[in-house]
């Protein structure tokens, strides 16, 4: 068999938050950080009854074997498999809650992980490692991995149960973009598992996965396509150590999607998948308005917003889009004011990328803003200029303080609602339909 002894070999060990000051490399305010409990997947449970004699047994999607020895329980003894949402730091599908909580072995019990191509997205298997969630909630490394890529399985060895996942390392972020044709994107390795040379032997915890812990392996080979150095055709990447700067093509390429890859440590790759745009969007719909602006009490105003959509990033956390498109006032034309007569000016205005628009994946839901203004000229008695500003952030608080995210069931299409009075001009609310 083909074996490798995984990336987890890459890493020196980190300490525990409540042992140090820092990352152990010199930044005080970089610490590990704990994470809530997942959440159980309904109807995904496995469960068997095993006894001394030892015994198997999978979780339902397949990606988990839990294989326990003979000697290793002492009684007959409910083994379950929950899979449940992943909060662990790089973690990959769902997590694994293996139950009874606190089951401790005489014999240890092997958890063999088989990754499906999904958890091969962004990394090959080499550069997976498996992880727990131990009593103080943070994710703790099991361990180097036996990684076997001939049968594609990674397996660690536990003398206990708790909440486990498989997880990488390191990764190559965004892990997916898209870039128009001829424009650039910087990339860079973070690590969610960081080195650390102060000699510990304490267990590496779990970081937001972050490209300021200090690696030890070092990031070689950065490809496009397998072609070092990418081409015209698919695009370039130039850089050196754990950055590069990625350059689209002068025209967009079929299949319009390049993998971006960088070597890690000698035998795992890393991989960005980046998606060469023209001017379509990657979402595409409207955004209709109904606000009140207190320097024209009784008034509502009503704007639509035609929009595209282009991912910016895509992340482990988020996905980040930039929009163009255009913003109408639709009424009113005209109001009257204090025995004034305001007639609106120009309706419609021009989005840009300011136009601010997020999808977080863990719960899914939006958060996003944007801000304009319109002018209405005002005839009376005396003559002025009135702006009238929309102001709208799916936030509350002064100043828009306190973020809110607004659930939605469809990443891939995106509706909601929400209202705000955070700016203290008046009250927007705003519902948006994106395909």
């Amino acid at each position: 068999m083909k074996r490798t002894s995984g990336i987890a070999a890459l890493f020196l060990i980190v300490a525990m938050a409540s042992g140090c000051g820092g990352d152990g490399n010199g930044n005080p305010d970089l610490l590990p950080s704990a994470t809530p409990a997942g959440t159980v997947v309904p109807g995904r449970q496995a469960v068997s009854t095993i006894g001394a004699a030892g015994g198997n047994l999978a979780s339902v999607d397949g990606r988990l074997l839990v294989k326990i020895p003979a000697g290793a329980l002492a009684a007959d003894t409910t083994i379950t498999i929950d899979e449940i949402s992943n909060q662990a730091h790089g973690g990959l599908g769902n997590a694994f809650r293996i139950g009874p909580d606190g089951t401790e072995f005489a014999v240890p019990a092997s958890l063999v992980f088989t990754p499906d191509n999904w958890d091969l997205e962004y990394a090959t298997i080499g550069g997976l490692m498996v992880a727990f969630q131990n009593g103080d909630m943070y994710w703790e490394l099991a361990g180097t991995p036996d990684i076997d890529a001939e049968s594609g399985t990674v397996t660690v060895t536990t003398g206990h149960l708790s909440d486990w996942s498989l997880v990488q390392g390191a990764v190559l972020m965004p892990m997916a973009a898209g870039v128009k044709t001829g424009k650039s994107l910087s990339l860079s390795v973070n690590y969610c598992y960081p080195a650390r040379d102060d000699g510990s032997d304490l267990a590496p915890l779990g970081y937001e996965c972050t490209d300021e812990l200090v690696p030890l392996a070092n990031a070689t080979d950065w490809a496009v396509n397998g072609v070092p150095g990418g081409n015209a055709t698919v695009g370039t990447i130039s850089g050196s150590g754990m950055s590069a700067t990625f350059t689209a093509p002068a025209s967009k390429p079929s299949p319009d999607t390049v993998a971006v890859s960088v070597r890690l440590g000698g035998n795992t790759l890393l991989i960005s998948k980046i998606t060469i745009q023209e001017d379509a969007g990657d979402l595409n719909g409207t955004v209709d308005f109904t606000f009140t602006y207190l320097l024209a009490p009784g008034v509502t105003f009503k704007a639509r917003a035609d929009l595209a959509l282009t991912m910016h990033d895509d992340g482990i956390d988020e996905t980040n889009y930039d929009a163009v498109g255009s913003l109408e006032m639709m009424e009113p034309e005209e109001f009257i004011f204090s025995d004034m007569t305001c007639v609106l000016q120009d309706a419609k205005k021009s989005v840009n990328d300011e136009y601010f628009f997020k999808v977080l994946k863990d719960p899914l839901s939006v958060r996003w803003g944007y801000n304009e203004q319109w002018m209405y000229h005002c005839t009376g008695q005396t003559e002025y200029d009135l702006a009238v500003i929309l102001h709208f952030f799916t936030a509350q608080g002064t100043a828009c303080s306190q973020i809110d995210d607004v659930g939605i069931s469809d990443e891939k299409a995106p509706q909601g609602e929400y209202t705000t009075s955070c700016a203290g001009t008046g009250e927007v609310t705003a519902e948006w339909d994106f395909r």
